[in-house]
Protein backbone atom coordinates (compact mmCIF):
# COMPACT_ATOMS: atom_id res chain seq x y z
CA UNK A 1 0.00 0.00 0.00
CA UNK A 2 2.81 2.41 0.91
CA UNK A 3 4.55 1.60 -2.36
CA UNK A 4 1.36 2.36 -4.35
CA UNK A 5 0.90 5.62 -2.46
CA UNK A 6 4.49 6.65 -3.17
CA UNK A 7 4.05 5.94 -6.87
CA UNK A 8 0.81 7.95 -6.91
CA UNK A 9 2.45 10.93 -5.22
CA UNK A 10 5.43 10.72 -7.61
CA UNK A 11 3.10 10.75 -10.58
CA UNK A 12 1.07 13.63 -9.14
CA UNK A 13 4.27 15.61 -8.55
CA UNK A 14 5.47 15.01 -12.10
CA UNK A 15 2.07 16.08 -13.49
CA UNK A 16 2.17 19.28 -11.45
CA UNK A 17 5.68 20.07 -12.62
CA UNK A 18 4.75 19.33 -16.22
CA UNK A 19 1.90 21.81 -16.15
CA UNK A 20 3.73 24.60 -14.34
CA UNK A 21 7.26 24.47 -15.70
CA UNK A 22 8.00 27.61 -17.80
CA UNK A 23 9.51 26.75 -21.18
CA UNK A 24 11.97 29.64 -21.04
CA UNK A 25 13.95 27.79 -18.37
CA UNK A 26 15.26 25.51 -21.12
CA UNK A 27 16.50 25.84 -24.70
CA UNK A 28 14.65 25.66 -28.00
CA UNK A 29 17.21 23.15 -29.29
CA UNK A 30 19.41 20.72 -27.36
CA UNK A 31 22.62 18.97 -28.46
CA UNK A 32 24.99 16.50 -26.84
CA UNK A 33 28.32 17.90 -28.07
CA UNK A 34 29.62 21.44 -28.43
CA UNK A 35 30.59 21.32 -32.16
CA UNK A 36 26.92 20.74 -33.10
CA UNK A 37 25.95 23.65 -30.85
CA UNK A 38 28.48 25.80 -32.71
CA UNK A 39 26.92 24.96 -36.07
CA UNK A 40 23.38 25.62 -34.85
CA UNK A 41 24.29 28.87 -33.09
CA UNK A 42 26.06 30.04 -36.25
CA UNK A 43 23.05 29.25 -38.44
CA UNK A 44 20.62 30.91 -36.02
CA UNK A 45 22.65 34.04 -35.34
CA UNK A 46 20.34 37.06 -35.34
CA UNK A 47 17.26 35.08 -34.26
CA UNK A 48 15.85 34.56 -30.78
CA UNK A 49 16.13 30.76 -31.03
CA UNK A 50 18.35 29.29 -28.31
CA UNK A 51 20.56 26.20 -28.30
CA UNK A 52 22.33 24.47 -25.42
CA UNK A 53 24.03 21.28 -24.27
CA UNK A 54 21.97 18.45 -22.74
CA UNK A 55 22.32 18.81 -18.93
CA UNK A 56 24.99 16.78 -17.17
CA UNK A 57 26.85 15.62 -20.28
CA UNK A 58 30.44 14.45 -20.19
CA UNK A 59 32.31 12.22 -22.58
CA UNK A 60 30.82 8.80 -23.50
CA UNK A 61 28.32 8.56 -20.65
CA UNK A 62 25.89 5.66 -20.59
CA UNK A 63 23.35 7.26 -18.26
CA UNK A 64 22.44 10.61 -16.72
CA UNK A 65 20.10 11.40 -13.83
CA UNK A 66 18.02 14.36 -15.00
CA UNK A 67 15.80 16.39 -12.72
CA UNK A 68 12.08 16.68 -13.59
CA UNK A 69 12.73 20.30 -14.58
CA UNK A 70 15.47 19.27 -17.00
CA UNK A 71 13.37 16.48 -18.49
CA UNK A 72 10.45 18.82 -19.11
CA UNK A 73 12.67 21.43 -20.75
CA UNK A 74 14.18 18.86 -23.14
CA UNK A 75 10.88 17.22 -24.06
CA UNK A 76 9.33 20.61 -24.82
CA UNK A 77 12.25 21.65 -27.06
CA UNK A 78 11.92 21.72 -30.84
CA UNK A 79 14.94 19.49 -31.59
CA UNK A 80 17.52 17.35 -29.81
CA UNK A 81 20.55 16.58 -31.98
CA UNK A 82 22.88 13.77 -30.92
CA UNK A 83 25.71 11.82 -32.51
CA UNK A 84 25.06 8.15 -31.82
CA UNK A 85 27.98 5.72 -32.37
CA UNK A 86 28.00 4.90 -28.62
CA UNK A 87 28.90 8.49 -27.74
CA UNK A 88 25.59 9.52 -26.17
CA UNK A 89 23.99 6.21 -25.29
CA UNK A 90 21.76 7.82 -22.66
CA UNK A 91 19.60 9.40 -25.38
CA UNK A 92 18.83 6.04 -27.00
CA UNK A 93 18.25 4.54 -23.56
CA UNK A 94 15.57 7.16 -22.87
CA UNK A 95 14.03 7.12 -26.34
CA UNK A 96 11.26 4.75 -25.31
CA UNK A 97 10.75 6.52 -21.99
CA UNK A 98 11.50 10.17 -21.44
CA UNK A 99 11.36 11.19 -25.12
CA UNK A 100 8.56 8.92 -26.37
CA UNK A 101 5.53 10.76 -27.78
CA UNK A 102 6.88 14.17 -26.76
CA UNK A 103 7.12 17.43 -28.68
CA UNK A 104 10.87 17.21 -29.23
CA UNK A 105 12.19 15.78 -32.51
CA UNK A 106 15.29 13.62 -32.01
CA UNK A 107 17.92 13.77 -34.75
CA UNK A 108 20.57 11.04 -34.53
CA UNK A 109 23.50 11.88 -36.82
CA UNK A 110 24.54 8.23 -37.21
CA UNK A 111 21.07 7.39 -38.59
CA UNK A 112 20.32 10.60 -40.48
CA UNK A 113 23.65 10.42 -42.37
CA UNK A 114 24.41 6.68 -42.76
CA UNK A 115 27.76 7.16 -44.54
CA UNK A 116 28.93 10.09 -42.43
CA UNK A 117 30.86 8.37 -39.62
CA UNK A 118 33.99 6.27 -40.18
CA UNK A 119 35.13 3.07 -38.42
CA UNK A 120 37.57 3.51 -35.56
CA UNK A 121 41.12 2.54 -36.48
CA UNK A 122 43.95 1.44 -34.22
CA UNK A 123 47.65 0.80 -34.72
CA UNK A 124 49.30 -2.47 -33.76
CA UNK A 125 52.47 -1.60 -31.86
CA UNK A 126 53.43 -5.27 -31.52
CA UNK A 127 54.68 -5.19 -35.08
CA UNK A 128 56.57 -1.96 -35.71
CA UNK A 129 55.43 -0.32 -38.91
CA UNK A 130 52.14 -2.24 -39.00
CA UNK A 131 49.26 -0.74 -40.94
CA UNK A 132 46.20 0.60 -39.16
CA UNK A 133 43.31 -1.83 -39.13
CA UNK A 134 39.62 -1.79 -38.34
CA UNK A 135 39.05 -2.34 -34.64
CA UNK A 136 36.25 -3.18 -32.26
CA UNK A 137 35.75 0.51 -31.56
CA UNK A 138 32.83 0.71 -33.95
CA UNK A 139 32.10 4.02 -35.63
CA UNK A 140 34.21 6.97 -34.56
CA UNK A 141 31.88 9.72 -33.25
CA UNK A 142 34.51 12.51 -33.20
CA UNK A 143 33.75 13.84 -36.69
CA UNK A 144 34.33 17.47 -35.72
CA UNK A 145 38.11 16.89 -35.65
CA UNK A 146 37.75 17.37 -39.42
CA UNK A 147 36.44 20.76 -40.66
CA UNK A 148 35.50 18.95 -43.87
CA UNK A 149 33.10 16.72 -41.94
CA UNK A 150 31.63 19.75 -40.20
CA UNK A 151 30.80 21.21 -43.62
CA UNK A 152 28.92 18.03 -44.50
CA UNK A 153 26.83 18.27 -41.34
CA UNK A 154 25.82 21.89 -42.03
CA UNK A 155 23.44 20.78 -44.78
CA UNK A 156 21.56 18.33 -42.55
CA UNK A 157 21.11 20.89 -39.77
CA UNK A 158 20.14 23.57 -42.29
CA UNK A 159 17.39 21.34 -43.70
CA UNK A 160 16.07 20.54 -40.22
CA UNK A 161 15.99 24.20 -39.19
CA UNK A 162 13.94 25.06 -42.30
CA UNK A 163 11.59 22.09 -42.07
CA UNK A 164 8.05 23.51 -42.46
CA UNK A 165 6.58 21.33 -39.69
CA UNK A 166 9.33 21.12 -37.08
CA UNK A 167 11.77 23.90 -37.96
CA UNK A 168 11.85 27.68 -38.25
CA UNK A 169 10.94 28.52 -41.86
CA UNK A 170 10.05 32.06 -40.77
CA UNK A 171 13.79 32.69 -40.39
CA UNK A 172 14.72 31.22 -43.78
CA UNK A 173 16.45 34.33 -45.14
CA UNK A 174 18.56 34.80 -42.00
CA UNK A 175 19.49 31.13 -41.80
CA UNK A 176 20.45 31.04 -45.48
CA UNK A 177 22.68 34.10 -45.12
CA UNK A 178 24.27 32.61 -41.98
CA UNK A 179 24.89 29.34 -43.82
CA UNK A 180 26.91 31.16 -46.47
CA UNK A 181 29.07 32.80 -43.80
CA UNK A 182 29.47 29.58 -41.81
CA UNK A 183 30.51 27.54 -44.83
CA UNK A 184 33.03 30.20 -45.83
CA UNK A 185 34.62 29.97 -42.37
CA UNK A 186 34.70 26.17 -42.48
CA UNK A 187 36.09 26.15 -46.03
CA UNK A 188 38.90 28.44 -44.92
CA UNK A 189 39.64 26.16 -41.97
CA UNK A 190 39.54 23.13 -44.25
CA UNK A 191 42.00 24.73 -46.66
CA UNK A 192 44.42 25.52 -43.82
CA UNK A 193 44.29 21.94 -42.51
CA UNK A 194 44.75 20.61 -46.03
CA UNK A 195 47.84 22.78 -46.46
CA UNK A 196 49.45 21.81 -43.16
CA UNK A 197 48.68 18.10 -43.45
CA UNK A 198 50.44 17.17 -46.67
CA UNK A 199 50.48 13.38 -46.95
CA UNK A 200 53.73 13.51 -48.94
CA UNK A 201 55.73 15.64 -46.52
CA UNK A 202 54.05 15.36 -43.11
CA UNK A 203 55.74 13.29 -40.45
CA UNK A 204 53.85 10.47 -38.77
CA UNK A 205 52.41 11.80 -35.51
CA UNK A 206 51.96 9.96 -32.22
CA UNK A 207 48.87 10.61 -30.09
CA UNK A 208 47.98 9.47 -26.61
CA UNK A 209 44.65 7.98 -27.72
CA UNK A 210 42.68 7.25 -30.86
CA UNK A 211 40.73 10.51 -31.26
CA UNK A 212 42.14 11.74 -34.55
CA UNK A 213 40.94 9.26 -37.18
CA UNK A 214 39.10 11.95 -39.14
CA UNK A 215 42.38 13.79 -39.71
CA UNK A 216 43.55 10.64 -41.44
CA UNK A 217 40.28 10.17 -43.32
CA UNK A 218 39.92 13.76 -44.56
CA UNK A 219 43.54 14.85 -44.93
CA UNK A 220 45.70 11.73 -44.98
CA UNK A 221 47.52 12.36 -41.70
CA UNK A 222 49.40 9.25 -40.52
CA UNK A 223 48.67 8.67 -36.84
CA UNK A 224 50.10 6.26 -34.26
CA UNK A 225 47.75 6.15 -31.24
CA UNK A 226 49.47 4.86 -28.11
CA UNK A 227 46.27 3.50 -26.56
CA UNK A 228 43.45 1.99 -28.64
CA UNK A 229 40.57 3.71 -26.84
CA UNK A 230 39.09 7.05 -27.79
CA UNK A 231 39.68 8.89 -24.50
CA UNK A 232 40.74 6.62 -21.70
CA UNK A 233 44.14 5.10 -21.10
CA UNK A 234 44.53 2.08 -18.89
CA UNK A 235 46.29 2.64 -15.57
CA UNK A 236 47.78 -0.84 -15.86
CA UNK A 237 50.27 -1.67 -18.59
CA UNK A 238 53.24 -3.97 -18.91
CA UNK A 239 56.84 -3.02 -19.53
CA UNK A 240 56.60 -4.94 -22.81
CA UNK A 241 53.62 -2.82 -23.94
CA UNK A 242 55.48 0.38 -23.16
CA UNK A 243 58.64 -0.81 -24.93
CA UNK A 244 56.65 -1.77 -28.06
CA UNK A 245 55.30 1.79 -28.30
CA UNK A 246 58.73 3.30 -27.62
CA UNK A 247 60.26 1.14 -30.38
CA UNK A 248 57.51 2.30 -32.76
CA UNK A 249 58.18 5.93 -31.82
CA UNK A 250 61.91 5.56 -32.48
CA UNK A 251 61.24 3.79 -35.79
CA UNK A 252 59.11 6.74 -36.97
CA UNK A 253 61.39 9.40 -35.46
CA UNK A 254 58.63 10.66 -33.17
CA UNK A 255 59.69 13.85 -31.40
CA UNK A 256 56.22 14.96 -30.18
CA UNK A 257 53.30 13.25 -28.48
CA UNK A 258 49.87 14.87 -28.77
CA UNK A 259 47.77 14.58 -25.62
CA UNK A 260 44.06 15.22 -25.21
CA UNK A 261 43.78 18.34 -23.08
CA UNK A 262 42.87 17.66 -19.43
CA UNK A 263 42.87 13.86 -19.85
CA UNK A 264 44.83 11.29 -17.85
CA UNK A 265 47.51 9.59 -19.95
CA UNK A 266 49.65 7.25 -17.79
CA UNK A 267 50.97 5.01 -20.59
CA UNK A 268 51.73 7.99 -22.82
CA UNK A 269 53.58 9.66 -19.95
CA UNK A 270 55.67 6.51 -19.49
CA UNK A 271 56.45 6.40 -23.22
CA UNK A 272 57.39 10.09 -23.17
CA UNK A 273 59.73 9.58 -20.20
CA UNK A 274 61.39 6.66 -21.98
CA UNK A 275 61.94 8.79 -25.09
CA UNK A 276 63.44 11.58 -22.97
CA UNK A 277 65.99 9.09 -21.69
CA UNK A 278 66.60 7.43 -25.05
CA UNK A 279 69.48 9.69 -26.06
CA UNK A 280 70.79 13.18 -25.42
CA UNK A 281 69.79 14.21 -28.95
CA UNK A 282 66.22 12.96 -28.51
CA UNK A 283 64.30 15.89 -27.04
CA UNK A 284 60.58 15.05 -27.25
CA UNK A 285 57.86 17.55 -26.35
CA UNK A 286 54.29 17.20 -25.13
CA UNK A 287 51.55 18.92 -27.11
CA UNK A 288 47.97 19.48 -25.92
CA UNK A 289 45.00 19.18 -28.29
CA UNK A 290 41.55 20.49 -27.35
CA UNK A 291 39.15 17.80 -28.56
CA UNK A 292 36.15 20.16 -28.18
CA UNK A 293 33.65 17.49 -27.11
CA UNK A 294 32.38 20.02 -24.60
CA UNK A 295 33.39 23.64 -24.28
CA UNK A 296 32.52 25.41 -21.04
CA UNK A 297 31.23 28.97 -21.03
CA UNK A 298 34.28 29.94 -18.98
CA UNK A 299 36.53 28.80 -21.86
CA UNK A 300 34.75 30.86 -24.51
CA UNK A 301 36.62 34.06 -23.64
CA UNK A 302 40.42 34.21 -23.67
CA UNK A 303 42.64 36.07 -21.21
CA UNK A 304 42.44 39.21 -23.35
CA UNK A 305 38.63 39.21 -23.51
CA UNK A 306 38.44 37.87 -27.07
CA UNK A 307 35.74 35.29 -27.92
CA UNK A 308 36.77 31.67 -28.47
CA UNK A 309 34.72 29.14 -30.42
CA UNK A 310 35.12 26.06 -32.62
CA UNK A 311 36.89 28.05 -35.32
CA UNK A 312 39.43 29.74 -33.04
CA UNK A 313 40.20 26.55 -31.08
CA UNK A 314 40.65 24.57 -34.28
CA UNK A 315 43.20 27.18 -35.35
CA UNK A 316 44.97 26.66 -32.00
CA UNK A 317 44.91 22.90 -32.64
CA UNK A 318 46.34 23.50 -36.10
CA UNK A 319 49.41 25.10 -34.49
CA UNK A 320 49.85 21.87 -32.52
CA UNK A 321 49.71 19.88 -35.76
CA UNK A 322 52.24 22.19 -37.39
CA UNK A 323 54.75 21.34 -34.67
CA UNK A 324 53.98 17.61 -34.71
CA UNK A 325 54.12 17.22 -38.50
CA UNK A 326 57.17 19.40 -39.04
CA UNK A 327 55.24 21.86 -41.19
CA UNK A 328 57.20 24.81 -42.53
CA UNK A 329 55.76 27.72 -44.48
Amino acid sequence: MKKMLSLFLLGLSATFLWGCQPHEDGYDIYVTVYPIEYLIDSLLEGTEITCGIVPGVSSHQESIDWSPKEIIAMTEARYLFYVGANLDIYIDEQNAGVFQNQEVTLVKIETALPDFLIPGLVHDHEEAGAEEEESLLGFDPHFWVSPRKMMELVNLIFDKLLDPSTGYPEFAATIQANKTTLLADLENLDALYDEVIDAETSKVIMTSTNLYGYLNFSYGLEILPISPGYHEETDQYTTAQKEEVVADAILHDIRCIIYEKSASSPLSDAVFDALVGYSEEWDPIKLEYNILHSFAESDRIDEFGNPRDYNTVMLENLEVLKTATGYTE
